[in-house]
Parts: structure tokens; C-alpha cells; sequence
């Protein structure tokens, strides 16, 4: 999994669907019970006539009682981990059973429960493994006592509603340098990106901090369609605006989809 602590992961594929199904190699980590089963059989199986040496034996013990108390650090670390889960935003991957796609999907974790050995976020309606989480949005450099002033030249990431193109609205992760603070009706808002497509948050929905960011303020050259036809664009990416289907970059006054950027360089 990744984190986001001041920083998103780059965007590739796994920022929008993706049509094939995830393939998980198998596990071959050796767990306590195969083990312990193993030094059961290597003693039934002795030669009587030249059995275990008893130094062998404890120091085969030994490596028993370490590997069963790694197991169990890890499995408290694991519930620990998923704790501090609790009220985060996260994107995550789920594969959906009525299309077989895996698909990556932004939501607020609501719980965490044991299932066997697993230990299962809850999400809305979905239930998922600490595996599945891609990234999570942490605030922790956002404190009470921060103040939007605080963000003015700094790249940020925030959680909004947004329409998307299939004409509902979505949970939308954007990310971009703030320009400037506005007060509308007494609430401080930040301002992302410059000209028609310059974008307002409420400074309450600011997530994070980012210490280095993904594509925001390198130079980016693709293409955008006006009116149908298909356009070069190419400068400075002024923010990132992240849907489950589809990311976009705003450029040059134009908003690009990701997937018809051909190139990203560093300023």
C-alpha cells in the first residue's frame, strides 16, 4: 500500500478502471502451523537408532517460539495499522463481482473488524483488505490551529464533491499550488490554477500539505479536444483534478486527461 503523507502516488493506470481482473501470486511465506507441522513429522520420521540431537531440538523450538511471536506483532501491528484508518480517506481497489473489473475507487473508512486472520476495512457498502488500500490522505499537517493564510504558496491536496462526466458528482481528490485566499460568505476559501478554470475549495477541505508533488507544477505537454477537434496543449500543470474513471491535469486554461499526456518533465 502506499501513504500519502505530503505526498500522492504518480499517477499511472491505477488512477483509473482498469479491465482486468488482479492476479495475487501465492503466499510462500512459511506460517507457525506449517512450521510446527514440519517438526512434527521430522520427529515421527526419526531413525530411533539416531534420533534428534536434543540441542537441535530446542534450537528448532526456539526458532518456533520467534516465528510465532513475529506472527503475532504482526497481525497487532496490522489492527493497529487499520485503526488509525478510521475516518480517513483513502483510495482502494475493488474488484467488482457483477463485472469481474478491479476497479480503484475513493471513499471514507467507517470501520474495522476481524474476520479469521484478516482484518477487513469497512467502506459504505464494501469490505476490503489492508492490501487493497493504495494511498491514504493524511491530515496530520493540517492542525487546529492552521489557518488558510498558512497554505498561500504551497501545494496541497484536498477532498471535494464534484460533478463527474456521467452527470452524478463523486468524491474528487485535487491537488495544486495555492494562488490566493478568499473569504465567501465568512468561509475561507483557497484558490487552485489561474484564468476560466481556476478552482475554489473551502479551506475545510484541505487534506494535506505536500511536500513533493506528482505532476503539479511540471511542464506537461498532451492534447484537449475543443469543440470536438483534437488540440496540442503543453505548459505548466497548475493542478490535478482525480476522479475513479478519469484524472485530469489543468493546462495552459485547458483540462487535459491524463490519458492523452505524452509527456512530463520536471521545471
Amino acid at each position: 500500500m502506499s501513504t500519502i503523507s505530503g505526498n500522492m502516488v504518480a499517477y499511472d493506470s491505477s488512477t483509473i478502471q482498469n479491465n482486468t481482473t488482479e492476479v495475487r501470486d501465492p503466499d510462500q511465506d512459511m506460517g507457525k502451523d506449517a512450521f510446527l507441522q514440519l517438526l512434527v513429522t521430522q520427529l515421527q520420521y526419526q531413525d530411533p537408532m539416531d534420533p534428534m540431537d536434543n540441542s537441535d531440538m530446542l534450537a528448532q523450538l526456539a526458532q518456533f517460539t520467534a516465528l510465532e511471536q513475529m506472527t503475532n506483532i504482526a497481525t497487532a501491528t496490522e489492527k493497529q495499522t487499520a485503526l488509525s484508518m478510521v475516518g480517513n480517506t483513502i483510495e482502494y481497489s475493488y474488484n467488482n463481482p457483477e463485472t469481474g473489473a478491479l476497479e480503484y475507487l475513493i471513499g471514507n473508512v467507517d470501520y474495522v473488524k476481524t474476520y479469521g486472520s484478516e482484518t477487513l476495512l469497512g467502506i459504505g457498502e464494501h469490505e476490503i483488505t489492508l492490501d487493497s488500500v493504495q494511498q491514504v490522505i493524511n491530515a496530520t499537517n493540517i492542525t487546529g490551529s492552521s489557518t488558510a493564510f498558512d497554505t498561500l504558496g504551497k501545494t496541497v491536496q484536498a477532498v471535494i464533491e464534484a460533478s463527474n462526466l456521467y452527470g452524478g458528482t463523486e468524491s474528487t481528490i485535487v491537488e495544486g499550488e495555492v494562488l490566493e485566499v478568499r473569504m465567501i460568505e465568512g468561509v475561507p476559501h483557497i484558490v487552485l490554477g489561474t484564468g476560466d478554470q481556476e478552482l475554489e475549495v473551502a479551506f475545510s477541505d484541505v487534506q494535506n500539505i505536500v511536500d513533493n508533488p506528482t505532476v503539479t507544477g511540471s511542464w506537461v505537454e498532451g492534447s484537449a479536444y475543443v469543440d470536438g477537434e483534437k488540440i496540442a496543449v503543453s505548459g505548466i500543470a497548475e493542478y490535478v483534478y482525480m476522479q475513479q474513471h478519469n484524472t485530469y491535469l489543468y493546462i495552459d486554461g485547458y483540462m487535459v486527461n491524463f490519458n492523452d499526456v505524452t509527456s512530463v518533465k520536471n521545471t
